[in-house]
């Protein structure tokens, strides 16, 4: 029943590719939403409005309010007060065929004036939602800053409020946009905040907590299963061994992070999906309309002998175990047959899958249609774009999955290892173009933290992240959004509507770090460490002062209560850094030798000519170094080098146990001076503690390169994490009494090493107990110096 009564609506919980933008001259003037703080217009939904257009006109109405202190009426049809008329939902665009055919398939917007009347719609209702959001950032100053409740919003107070931006339409870059939390995976603060700024996925992790709210009415939801979880342990491994992975000569129950079940045996596939069809039945609600399916966080899988066995390809050719795309193509096997099955019960789900660690290879498969595969390009250097020599590898596979089916999407890790500001939305816009030209637009997912608040600065990683790079998530959020716009116009945008009075020296803050950071060819990775960073870009380059400096100004100049807020945060996290990097040893710098009998001392662990070496005399605790605490006296390591290769002799001592004296190193079959994958390194049967492992980087740091040898001989050599990079290393062991020795051979030149241009190298070893000055693995902001001396 159509009339003019205000609707009384329920109280909902209300959160507190490339993109086709157009814009059309307004042939009206601004119209007019206050007065002097009173209405000058009204909000109209339909009779029976959606979740989405409902919300979007509570969001309308309490922005205008919080704005202009107006509260627009909300009714299911027009009143005959002569005002504003703004319309929700496409059952009032029934003159706008063309904007919901543009729209169709997305949660795009159109907004279009006619006189005195508005219309906000799209294909989908979500859509409605954007546009309320498009229309408030295009004609007001508001911005939504942070999730933090008292920093949630910053706006100016305008009683007199029109509108005259009116007439535009935006198709998003990319279908489905997700700032997928970590850590923890559910807070309705993040969450509201990245509604308001146009995500419309929850992502992938938030279902394993089966937890269940009104979101769904504003996200897109799936619901998430692990195969080894579907296959539970106290179910199947008693009676079918056979269906889990063999490793070591057994067979091992599933762990997230140990041995995967096993890819090949058909009776577990078929287990696998009975166990997912019933889980469906249990927990399917209307808003799921899809099933992710997701593996272990590890590189541990089967190796029974089906595993291992070639595979015949479409095309004939035969994969073996070495091949990069083997482990790849077994598993989107495996996965096809149950996406049949699931399809074949359910026709209208979406299945999605991440295309991560060895998922990473496009397979030499056709995917089922109903699939879903989100790349993960991981890891890789996130300082430059996917598309630089130094990320080849990801932007080879990049164009591989944009070749092998259509709905390709991408999971991406800019938003970790944000407790410390890396600006990194500069090369988010340049890949998400690059992505977009492939004709890769189905799914981007930033993984994030939640602006959760926690006691002790030194605990407060998650809301400390948001307090120096809220800028940097909100850029990437409006990227998703439209991927054509420019990263530092939007960093400029968010300085202005967030700091206020302070941008400009809020602004000169963030220009000095960024300056250091692009002006360093030293990478960067999702799992920097905040401290080590800090340490490198601000305390080592020199910027502490004028960093601060320029804080004491925006401190100084801020009137905004709510951008004084934001201002306090920065400087308390930029002060936390700071005084904990103070705090880091100072880098260690160790002489190497250069001698011509230096290959000798290679050919024999007791050779006296290492005595001549450099040495690392023990080694300190893992993420211990900024406690100055003694190394440990269980390694020594000696180097040389005689201008073609760098020789290193490690001796690791073995720990005692408790029980059998002397710990004992577990078998294995293994050629020993042999590469072998990075899973049979680590995990198969080399106990995991018994691996060497180190890094070196050339003079300009601009990559570096992983090299170790395990008890038992078996070798493994990568730059960064590229595997596929063979250097010619070589190295053998041998095991006394109380230790195990290994010596390396390794080329200068095949690491880019070229002594007469620079002999000022740096590196970290890192061992089963320690690591040199107690950096981290992988982390170049801990590598110390190696003086490669030339006489």
């Amino acid at each position: 029943m159509r009339n003019c009564r205000k609707i009384l609506l329920p109280l909902l919980f209300l959160l507190c590719a490339g993109c086709v933008t157009e814009t059309e001259s307004p042939a009206h003037s601004s119209l007019p939403i206050a007065k002097g703080g009173i209405p000058a217009a009204e909000i109209i939904v339909p009779e029976t409005p959606s979740a989405p257009v409902l919300t979007a006109a509570r969001e309308l109405q309490k922005w205008v309010k919080a704005i202009s202190g107006a509260e627009l009426g909300i009714y299911h049809a027009p009143t005959t007060a002569k005002n504003t008329k703004i319309y929700l939902g496409k059952e009032f665009a029934e003159g706008y065929a063309v904007d919901i055919a543009a729209t169709k398939g997305t949660d795009g917007v159109a907004v279009r004036a006619a006189g005195r009347n508005l219309y906000i719609f799209g294909a989908l209702d979500r859509g409605v939602l954007n546009g309320v959001y498009e229309l408030l950032h295009r004609n007001t100053d508001l911005i939504f800053a942070r999730p933090d409740e008292d920093s949630a919003a910053v706006y100016s107070r305008m009683p007199d409020l029109s509108f005259g931006e009116t007439d535009f339409r935006v198709v998003p870059s990319w279908k489905e946009r997700s700032f997928s939390l970590v850590n923890v995976h559910f807070d309705p603060w993040t969450h509201e905040w990245s509604m308001r700024n146009f995500a419309n996925y929850r992502g992938m992790f938030f279902n394993k907590y089966h937890i269940l709210s009104s979101l769904s009415s504003f996200f897109s939801s799936s619901v998430t299963y692990e195969y080894g979880t579907l296959l539970a342990n106290g179910k199947y491994f008693g009676r079918h061994p056979e269906f889990y992975g063999w490793k070591e000569g057994r067979r091992h129950p599933y762990k997230h992070y140990g041995t995967q079940i096993c890819y090949t045996n058909r009776e577990g596939t078929e287990a696998v999906v009975k166990e997912t069809l019933a889980a469906l039945k249990r927990d399917m609600t209307p808003e799921i309309t899809e099933v992710h399916f997701g593996f272990g966080d590890t590189w541990d899988l089967c190796l029974c002998p089906e595993c291992l066995k070639p595979i015949r390809c479409e095309d004939g050719t035969l994969l073996k175990p070495g091949d990069d795309a083997f482990r790849s193509m077994q598993y989107y096997c495996y996965l096809n047959r149950i996406a049949d099955a699931v399809a074949k019960a359910r026709p209208g789900l979406k299945i999605s899958t991440l295309a991560y660690l060895y998922a990473a290879v496009p397979p030499k498969v056709k995917l089922h249609p109903n699939l879903t595969v989100i790349f993960c390009p991981y890891v890789k250097n996130d300082k430059v774009p996917v598309t630089e020599p130094v990320n080849k590898v990801w932007e080879k596979r990049s164009r591989e999955w944009a070749d092998a089916g259509k709905n390709i999407g991408i999971y991406e890790y800019y938003g970790d290892s944000s407790d410390f500001p890396r600006p990194i939305a500069d090369t988010a816009m340049k890949d998400m173009r690059f992505w977009n030209s492939l004709g890769i637009d189905t799914f981007l997912s930033l993984e994030t933290y939640p602006d959760v608040r926690r006691r002790k600065p030194e605990d407060d990683k998650l809301a400390g992240a948001w307090d120096v790079s809220a800028v940097e998530y909100w850029c990437i959020g409006r990227l998703m959004w439209d991927s054509s716009q420019d990263a530092e116009k939007l960093r400029k945008e968010y300085f202005r509507r967030a700091y206020r009075e302070a941008a400009p020296a809020v602004e000169g803050f963030y220009a000095i770090l960024r300056k250091a950071w692009y002006s360093d060819a030293f990478p960067s990775y999702w799992n920097d460490i905040s401290y080590n960073s800090a340490s490198y870009y601000i305390l080592k380059k020199g910027n502490e002062k004028a960093m601060r400096d320029a804080l004491c100004i925006a401190e100084r100049t801020v009137v905004h209560p709510v951008s004084a807020k934001l201002v306090k945060n920065l400087r308390n996290r930029f002060e936390h850094l700071v005084k904990v990097a103070g705090n880091i040893p100072d880098t260690l710098t160790l002489n190497v030798p250069c001698s011509a009998d230096a290959s000798k001392a290679y050919e024999d662990f007791d050779s006296p000519f290492w005595d001549k070496g450099g040495v690392i005399d023990g080694l300190r605790p893992y993420g211990k170094a900024m406690e100055k605490l003694p190394g440990n006296k269980d390694a020594k390591i000696v180097l040389l080098h005689d201008r073609l290769n760098l020789y290193v002799k490690w001796s690791q001592r073995l720990p005692m146990s408790a029980e059998q004296g002397m710990l004992q190193l577990p078998e294995l079959a293994c050629e020993p001076g042999r590469k072998y994958p990075r899973d049979q390194i680590w995990k198969n049967g080399a106990n995991t503690r018994m691996t060497l492992e180190f890094f070196l980087a050339p003079p300009d740091r601009s990559r570096y390169f992983q090299l170790a040898c395990n008890n038992h001989g078996a070798l493994y050599d990568a730059e960064g994490y590229n595997a596929k990079f063979d250097c010619g290393f070589t190295a053998k062991v041998r095991k006394t009494s109380d230790a195990f020795e290994a010596v390396f051979k390794v080329p200068l030149n095949d690491l880019g090493i070229n002594l007469n241009i620079g002999n000022r190298i740096s590196g970290m070893f890192c061992g089963p107990f320690g690591s040199w000055n107690g950096g981290q693995v992988h982390q170049m902001s801990g590598f110390q110096n190696l003086y490669l001396e030339m006489q």
